[in-house]
């Protein structure tokens, strides 16, 4: 009987080392035999940046929009900038910074009557107003801060395949030095979610478009429609998306920052945010096909692997029980992750961002940061699963 419990126990663990190990023999084999180099668009699309804000510091905000005015786009960006009921100073201050100057960007103001409680509702609200010949929208949180070339290499990202619904950008936490949760949240975002993104984008299936920064072909908007209805809305669509038959890629070089919870209270609320939506995802996918869902069920399997069975957790419990083969699983996931953020980090992006120091340093602390947010993970699954009532959890 033992056998049998210990092994549904490690299921996850053996489903995320073979989904592991696809991803870095595939990815291996594109880099060495495949073609890395992106074609530029002959000419660039008409392009929206959504940037939706609640009652944002109005220092970050100005920091934010002068990031999207410096970008150096081919033409203008339509930039809708939406205010979701804000009581502070920050409406005022985005006025005057419009109005004083003339810009690069082409802005437009836009006020919601009252607060909408989530990010996806604010966009629904105004997805009507985007200019009918815009062909792509690129989402920014109101707190994240874009490279100068993001917006055009994200871009050149999405054109290089017809069947790109979305691309994620390359979503770094910013402050690493500031404080120690930003500190772990910083090797968080350059080690677990810049490598399985890295390696999820050679198939088209990345799982996950990052909600601080991500383009979206408007033709793919239109069709799936928007946001509202979901908890985590940049998951749901995203599984979606895949689910109706369209590809989801990454752009490593886009590079953008981003704002992070500086308390133990607003990580954890993020991050039983992030774990329901998980599932809220896989639920989204299914009623759209349950085939494609299917298929999608080894990246699920390696979120929960790590969500509810941290490596370390494995290790522990593999060594007391003397389950050798698990333990070898653990190690050889550890192993394949560094491999591919040695492999993005260094022979794809050339060390544009990161340094090797900080390569190795989140095989380290990675680990760790899993153990602190497993609680709040395994209550975000249960969360979905009893089906309670949804909460924001945002400011």
């Amino acid at each position: 009987m033992f056998p049998i419990i210990f092994g549904i126990l490690f299921l996850p663990l053996f489903i995320s080392s073979v989904t592991l190990f696809f991803l870095t023999a595939t990815l291996n084999i594109k880099l060495r035999f495949g073609n890395t180099q992106r074609p530029k668009p002959a000419q660039y699309p008409k392009s929206v940046i959504l940037v939706p804000y609640y009652n944002e510091n109005p220092d970050i905000l100005m920091h934010v929009l002068q990031a999207i005015d410096d970008q150096d786009y081919p033409i203008p960006l339509h930039v809708m900038l939406v205010n979701d009921g804000s009581t502070n100073s920050a409406p005022e201050q985005i006025a005057d910074w419009v109005g004083n100057t003339t810009r690069r960007q082409h802005y437009e103001l836009i006020a919601l009557d009252e607060n909408s409680g989530c990010k996806g509702k604010a966009m629904d609200q105004v997805l009507g107003l985007v200019p009918e010949d815009a062909e792509v929208l690129a989402i920014v949180d109101s707190d994240t801060w874009l490279e100068p070339d993001a917006m055009r290499l994200s871009v050149e990202r999405l054109w290089s395949n017809p069947r790109y619904a979305a691309v994620s950008g390359c979503v770094i936490a910013s402050g690493k030095n500031n404080s120690f949760m930003s500190y772990l949240q910083y090797y968080e975002h350059i080690g677990s979610f810049a490598a399985i993104r890295f390696a999820q984008s050679w198939l088209g299936l990345v799982d996950v478009l990052s909600g601080a920064f991500s383009i979206h072909r408007m033709s793919a908007i239109r069709e799936l429609g928007g946001w509202s209805h979901w908890l985590v809305e940049d998951i749901s669509w995203t599984w979606k998306a895949i689910a109706s038959n369209y590809h989801i890629g990454y752009a490593p070089e886009a590079i953008a920052h981003t704002e992070v919870p500086q308390s133990v209270r607003g990580l954890f609320k993020q991050r039983r945010r992030w774990a329901r939506g998980r599932l809220e995802a896989f639920k989204a996918a299914w009623s759209v096909s349950k085939t494609r869902t299917l298929m999608l069920t080894p990246w699920l399997m390696l979120w929960i692997q790590g969500a509810v069975m941290p490596s370390l957790l494995a290790a522990a419990l593999a060594t007391y029980f003397e389950q050798w083969w698990a333990f070898a699983m653990i190690g050889a996931i550890g192993v394949m992750q560094l491999w591919i953020n040695l492999l993005l980090h260094y022979k794809y992006l050339q060390s544009k961002a990161v340094g090797i120091k900080d390569v190795l340093l989140q095989a380290l602390y990675f680990p760790l940061f899993e153990i602190a947010i497993m609680p709040a993970s395994v209550i975000g699954f249960i969360d979905e699963l009893r089906n309670t009532k949804k909460h924001w959890l945002t400011r």
